[in-house]
């Protein structure tokens, strides 16, 4: 039974090869198209939430803003200026908090390295700032640790565009750069990172230095922000209210007051991106399932072809199941591939009357008239023929009413000249090989 549903199906792919190429194309066309869609909108979601974490990863930046109501009497419009010892506070007050550090900023600092020189924006932070900004360390060199921080010791920690800017191909690790005209050790190099959000700058272009270095150079008692980081990203909104509570307590203004102090939510940004990413991965994924739908509708078409043409095929083998054995039958369509039949097919292919001509030019050429046999067929046809619904019967006695052909036939009998007369002539004997086996078979 294998074998021959497998034969089957061979011989409809042979019979529809220019419908199976196409549906195969499409099926194979549709199946990658899913594939690359989905992986591409997989890898997108994937850089954008890894540029973002790049930049900051799972923290708070808290500005100093100003106030827009009135507050205990005092009026709005009052500047808040956060300093390094609100850190402190926030630690103690704030058990959800992990991770914080102070950035002191200031731009146009001049790095010198012999005659190579740059400006750029130096920052003063914690230790805790490389894991919260992922400004890992390459190779070989280090960020700054709390020796450093507390012994204020005058180190530099370098991106790694400006390290390549400055020192070329040589190592920077351990030599000197004059920075603002003030010798400083180099310590480290960051590795290189993709980032698409930034906070003053890439930081490949950074250069950082300790925190109490920097204010005892330049004297800064103003941070430009706060990094705070929470222990559990999921209690985000409880740390906000908290801060704001704390710190507006600290410097009077109201807790709802939203630009007293404006935050910069990094966790809030990576929810954001992961549901865009996500939408347009659903997107392209639905362009590729509606690409392998349209391959889909043409295997339904081959399928609806090859279920027609069976039909037609088990019809005419009906047909000819029903048909009478002893009479000639002559059907149209596909024929069995069976011994039997092809034989007598054969020989009946050779007693095939001519087509229909004319009956005059019949008796010229001396052919005799209709097989006998399909005259038997025919009258047999039409005696088990289903009858036909009539809408109203003619009364006995009333002549048949001529149709339109039946007319022009007998205006074109009225006509036609009485001079011309039939040939009276009796008909020739038969002369072509053809017609004389067409009379040795109904002999």
């Amino acid at each position: 039974m294998w074998r021959i549903l497998l034969a089957e199906f061979i011989g409809d792919l042979k019979g529809q090869k220019t419908r199976v190429l196409l549906t195969m194309f499409a099926i194979t066309w549709g199946t990658i198209a899913v594939v690359l869609l989905l992986a591409f909108g997989e890898g997108l979601r994937h850089s954008i939430v890894k540029g973002l974490l790049n930049a900051g990863e799972r923290i708070f930046m808290v500005y100093g803003g100003t106030t827009s109501q009135e507050f205990e009497g005092l009026p709005r419009g009052r500047r808040i200026r956060l300093m390094e010892e609100d850190l402190d506070l926030i630690t103690r007050s704030i058990e959800e908090i992990d991770l914080v550090s102070p950035s002191y900023g200031i731009w146009g600092t001049t790095l010198e390295v012999g005659e190579n020189k740059t400006t750029t924006y130096m920052e003063g932070v914690y230790p805790a700032f490389e894991d919260m900004r992922r400004m890992y360390p390459a190779a070989g060199s280090r960020f700054i640790n709390m020796p450093d921080l507390d012994e204020r010791r005058r180190v530099l920690f370098l991106g790694d565009e400006i390290a390549e800017e400055l020192f070329g191909s040589d190592d920077p690790v351990g030599q000197t750069v004059m920075l603002d005209d003030l010798p400083f050790t180099v310590i480290g190099v960051m590795q290189k990172k993709f980032q698409d959000s930034m906070n003053n700058g890439p930081d490949s272009r950074r250069a950082i230095i300790p925190a109490s270095t920097l204010r005892s150079i330049y004297g800064h008692r103003y941070v430009n922000h706060l990094l705070l980081r929470p222990r559990d990203p999921g209690r985000a909104e409880f740390v906000k209210a908290e801060l704001n509570r704390v710190l507006g307590a600290r410097y009077k203004f109201d807790p709802e007051d939203e630009r007293a102090l404006p935050m910069w939510d990094f966790i809030e940004d990576e929810e954001m991106s992961n549901t865009i990413a996500l939408g347009i991965e659903i997107f392209l994924g639905l362009v590729g399932v509606l690409t392998l739908l349209v391959a889909g509708i043409g295997v339904a078409n081959i399928m609806y072809v090859v279920v027609r043409e069976r039909t037609k095929r088990h019809q005419a083998r009906h047909r000819r199941q029903e048909a009478p054995h002893h009479e000639p039958v002559h059907l149209r369509g596909p024929r069995p591939h069976s011994r039997r039949w092809r034989h007598r097919t054969r020989l009946l292919h050779r007693c095939r009357p001519l087509r229909r001509q004319p009956a005059r030019r019949r008796r010229r050429r001396g052919l005799p008239g209709q097989p006998e046999a399909v005259h038997t067929h025919r009258s047999h046809l039409r005696a088990h023929a289903r009858p036909h619904r009539t809408r109203s019967r003619r009364p006995a006695g009333t002549p048949r009413r001529q149709g339109r052909s039946r007319r022009i036939a007998a205006l074109r009998v009225a006509r036609r000249p009485s001079s011309r007369r039939r040939s009276t002539r009796p008909p020739s004997p038969p002369t072509s090989h053809r017609a004389r086996r067409v009379q040795s078979c109904f002999l």
